[in-house]
């Protein structure tokens, strides 16, 4: 009977640490440079640098970084810089030597109606890269700043392939860019606002391919439920899962802020996940995940899903869990050195990895997880 129960107590104990145990993911350095003038350059104040993209295109060896400021785009290849994309302010002769000069140094121009001040960058899946680039714009007669979006798409020897606008248009902005990356069938995905809706497209060689906007991902994640005038039911984040066959959508209910002090605002209630295809009905992943600390939401393979969790300034852990709602794995990474230097972390569908950006004063570092 004893060894019965003492059989029974290890196989509870070989499931809890199953369910629970935490598979630490350990960093591999894959590009580093130094921040000084001829290589990567950023504004300094302080010793503190600023004004960096929240992600860079990795593919291969191949690493493609912008620098905002500057207006310019760089490729390395290992450590060694092979390409930069910078603004040509007015056309020149096909036979200007000084044009000829620059091209056999590595240097491509783009004429500067395109080329405004490059972002955010996400690696293609055929030796491209797209760059999300911002229009900056004043508003005639209040010198107030105002602008748009829209994403252009390089090969990674820095030829400009296209411009891809809303809808597929290059002439339509994106008000509002929230979330851009490929899919493993190469497919670009754009998560963005537009008149205060919604959108999530997605484009294949610059023309629209599908997309979903927020009226069907509220109807489809609050199907059948009804909210009295107290609480605000709306669709925060879609995203699509690597094959781009289905779609993570994630509802949000705050209550109203009418029925509270004004200082107060909205008040987070809880978070509705869903799972679906672009034919037939969603499926429900979470009913009501009432943490708002959780974040962010992100489909990591066909059938999982991940919830970042932030456990203090060094460690985060993403939990792990299938379409049933079920936990799975729990995988956590832990950023070494100095919290401030630390810009961000993000995920890529087509390589299944996270990365992070670890900038010092003098030192700009991709890392792979």
């Amino acid at each position: 009977m004893n060894h019965k129960i003492i059989l029974l107590g290890l196989m509870l104990s070989t499931l809890f640490c199953a369910r629970f145990r935490v598979e630490n993911l350990s960093e591999t350095v894959v590009f580093s440079s130094d921040i000084k003038e001829g290589s990567l350059s950023f504004p300094s104040q302080s010793g503190v640098v600023h004004g960096i993209p929240r992600t860079v295109g990795v593919s291969g060896d191949r690493i493609a970084i912008s620098e905002p400021d500057n207006r310019q785009i760089r490729i390395f290849r290992g450590s060694k810089q092979e390409t930069r994309i910078i603004t040509k302010e007015k056309e020149k002769d096909k036979n200007d030597k000084e044009a000829e000069i620059l091209s056999e140094l590595g240097v491509k121009s783009v004429a500067s109606e395109y080329l405004k001040v490059p972002g955010n960058i996400v690696a293609g899946g055929d030796d491209d890269f797209f760059v999300l680039n911002y229009y900056p714009n004043l508003s005639a007669g209040s010198g107030e700043q105002g602008g748009f979006y829209k994403i252009l798409h390089f090969d990674l020897k820095g030829k400009f392939l296209r411009v891809i606008g809303r809808n597929g248009q290059p002439e339509l902005p994106f008000e509002n860019v929230l979330w851009m990356d490929l899919d493993t069938e190469k497919r670009l995905w754009v998560l963005y606002r537009y008149l205060d809706e919604l959108f999530l497209d997605s484009y294949v060689d610059g023309k629209l391919y599908r997309g979903i906007k927020e009226t069907e991902c509220r109807e489809q994640v609050f199907a059948g439920r009804v909210f009295d005038k107290t609480l605000i039911a709306r669709c925060e984040f879609m995203y699509p899962f690597p094959k781009g066959d289905k779609i993570l959508l994630i509802g949000r209910v705050d209550k109203n802020a009418d029925d509270l002090s004004k200082s107060a605002g909205r008040v987070f209630q809880y978070r509705t996940f869903a799972a679906r295809g672009f034919e037939g009905e969603s499926k429900i992943i979470f009913a009501n995940l009432n943490d708002p600390e959780d974040y962010p939401y992100l489909p990591r393979k066909e059938n999982e899903i991940f919830i970042w969790q932030t456990l203090d300034y060094d460690r985060v852990k993403f939990a792990i869990y299938n379409l049933d709602g079920d936990l799975i794995n729990n995988l956590q990474i832990t950023r070494k050195g100095r919290f401030e230097h630390w810009r961000s972390t993000w995920y890529s569908m087509q390589s299944e990895s996270f990365y992070s950006l670890r900038v010092g004063p003098d030192k700009f570092e991709v890392l792979r997880w």
